[in-house]
């Protein structure tokens, strides 16, 4: 199955899964009052910077500065 979704997709299914849960966190992040550790744990990571280090290498900024550009640009502009 494995080989299959990587010749699909041209992607392993960590990575895939690894990017569906940056997406919930990206989303939870700007539609919620929840820690980023609650977020961690929300989309299933259960290690802290392991979750910022994907997270970081997936949208090239840390999820606190995350929230505050999306809050900033939700009110300000």
């Amino acid at each position: 199955m494995s080989s299959l979704i990587k010749k699909i997709s041209g992607q392993t299914f960590i990575e895939l899964r690894t990017r569906k849960r940056m997406e919930q966190a990206k989303y939870l992040l700007v539609s919620s009052d929840y820690s980023i550790a609650e977020i961690c744990n929300l989309v299933g990571i259960r290690n802290l910077n392991s979750f910022y280090t994907k997270f970081k290498k997936q949208y090239h900024m840390m999820p606190n500065d995350y929230r505050k550009k999306s809050y900033l640009s939700d009110h300000f502009l």
